[in-house]
C-alpha cells in the first residue's frame, strides 16, 4: 500500500512539475508600466516599425496595442488600425475623456515584453483591464482579454440602470 502511494505521489509530482515547466515557460509575456510609453501615446507618436490594434468599439475603445511588425495578431477581437498623429490624437483624447468622466481613472502606458524578456511592443490601457498574451510559434501573439467586468461595463456604458 505504501509503495503504491509513493509511486502515485511521484507520478503526480512529476506531472505537476511538467505542467509548470511547460505551462509557465509556454509563451506568456508581461506588461510593465512605463512613463515613456504613456508619453508616446499622449503626445501622439506613431512608431513606423509597429502595427497598431484596438480592442473595443470605435465609440469606446478599451485599449491600444502596438507590436513589432515581425509579430502577427492571433485574435480577431483586436482590430488593426492605421494611425496618423491626428487620428491618434482623436483616439487618445476620446479614451481619456471617457475614462475620466465615467470612472475617474487615467490611462497608462506599458511595455509589452515577450517570455524571453525582449520588448515586442507597447500598450495603452487602464490599469486592471485584464489583458494577457501568449507568444506562439511563428511570432503569433494570442491575446486574452480585456476582462468584461463591472469596470468595463461602466466604461462602455453597459451597466444596468
Amino acid at each position: 500500500m505504501r509503495k503504491c502511494f509513493q509511486s502515485s505521489f511521484l507520478s503526480l509530482l512529476s506531472l505537476m512539475i511538467f505542467i509548470c515547466v511547460t505551462g509557465c515557460a509556454g509563451g506568456f509575456g508581461k506588461f510593465f508600466p512605463d512613463d515613456r510609453v504613456t508619453s508616446a501615446f499622449e503626445t501622439y507618436q506613431i512608431n513606423p516599425d509597429y502595427r497598431y490594434y484596438i480592442a473595443g468599439s470605435g465609440t469606446y475603445p478599451v485599449a491600444v496595442l502596438a507590436f513589432d511588425k515581425s509579430y502577427k495578431m492571433g485574435n480577431d477581437l483586436w482590430e488593426e488600425i492605421k494611425l496618423t498623429p491626428a487620428s491618434m490624437k482623436d483616439l487618445v483624447d476620446l479614451m481619456q475623456l471617457r475614462l475620466m468622466s465615467c470612472c475617474g481613472q487615467m490611462w497608462s502606458g506599458f511595455l509589452v515584453i515577450d517570455p524571453l524578456g525582449k520588448q515586442i511592443g507597447i500598450l495603452y490601457a487602464y490599469v486592471g483591464a485584464g489583458i494577457s498574451f501568449r507568444v506562439e510559434k511563428d511570432n503569433v501573439v494570442r491575446l486574452y482579454g480585456p476582462r468584461d467586468d463591472d469596470q468595463m461595463k461602466k466604461y462602455q456604458d453597459r451597466q444596468k440602470r
